[in-house]
């Protein structure tokens, strides 16, 4: 994965990069900073495009002030190789020029073969992938061929009890059966509670408000249950925790107890208060 590396520089700074890209030839200062880079960490990467980009430049005769140069320094060379003598004017340009160009044409062939070699490398590895990867497919293609199909074994024809079985599903107010009370937060997975808890209503359930603990569900029978452990308690915590035998329903007694909907009575023992017999006015137990 590539990364990216952001550096803040000063004005001057840049000018002096931009300036040594343009001397080395490169159109932008990011691809000369990456050189530059990669000489000192000598990981110089291979980059087609920009080698390519700089043979356009020096082919249009955009040539860089380094190379520039050096050509004047190989004109110098053929000046002073030429003799003058009796030779025109035209002559000596086009010896001039004929011993320049030969000598640039080396230049260059000496700057692209290296390159050249590399990517006539990466061209021979990427045939020998593509030879390997077309003998892989053929073996897959000639085993699969090969390969006998699997006997899929045979469907036992279902009985009419197993399907009825699969198709039947626990009801919202069969879970609460298996749970006998639920807490508002313990309905908090259902994407709509208000309906939830409406449905479990309408199904038979007993439905309590409280001001501490929210909502609280209960299912029929375990609300009849309830009060028949509790009116068999003593006015005790421990007692009515021994009477109601299960963690849910003493819960459901610390909740209604916490609210003010039930109190002990010394003659009638625990009784509902007037909020909790109209809340829960037609549901057996009370």
């Amino acid at each position: 994965m590539a990364k990216h590396v952001i550096l803040k520089i000063s004005d001057d700074f840049y000018d002096e990069l931009k300036k040594r890209a343009e001397e080395e030839g490169y159109s932008l200062v990011s691809e000369y900073v990456l050189e530059v880079l990669s000489r000192e960490l000598e990981r110089t990467p291979f980059n087609p495009r920009a080698l390519e980009a700089r043979i356009e430049r020096i082919e249009k005769g955009e040539l860089p002030p380094a190379l520039q140069e050096a050509v004047w320094k190989l004109i110098e060379e053929a000046l002073q190789n030429v003799q003058l003598g009796d030779v025109d004017t035209k002559e000596l340009v086009n010896k001039i020029v004929d011993e320049v160009t030969k000598k640039v044409e080396r230049k260059i062939v000496d700057m692209i073969n290296p390159w050249s070699q590399k990517v006539d490398a990466l061209h021979r590895q990427l045939g020998e992938i593509m030879e390997r990867l077309e003998e892989l497919e053929s073996a897959v293609k000639k085993e699969k061929a090969e390969r006998p199909e699997p006997e899929l074994p045979r469907a036992e024809p279902q009985r009419p009890e197993r399907r009825q079985e699969k198709k039947q599903r626990k009801t919202a107010i069969d879970v609460l059966k298996e749970r006998k009370v639920n807490f508002e937060e313990d309905m908090s997975f259902a994407r709509n509670v208000d309906k939830l808890i409406e449905k479990l209503r309408r199904s038979g359930a007993v439905v309590i408000e409280t001001t501490r603990r929210g909502r609280i569900v209960v299912h029929p029978e375990a609300w009849e249950e309830f009060w028949e452990r509790l009116r068999e308690a003593g006015g005790t915590e421990d007692e009515v925790a021994e009477a109601l035998e299960d963690e849910r329903l003493f819960k459901l007694f610390e909740a209604l107890r916490e609210d003010g909907l039930i109190y002990y009575d010394a003659v009638e023992g625990w009784t509902p208060s007037p909020d909790l017999r109209r809340m829960t006015e037609g549901s057996e137990g009370l």
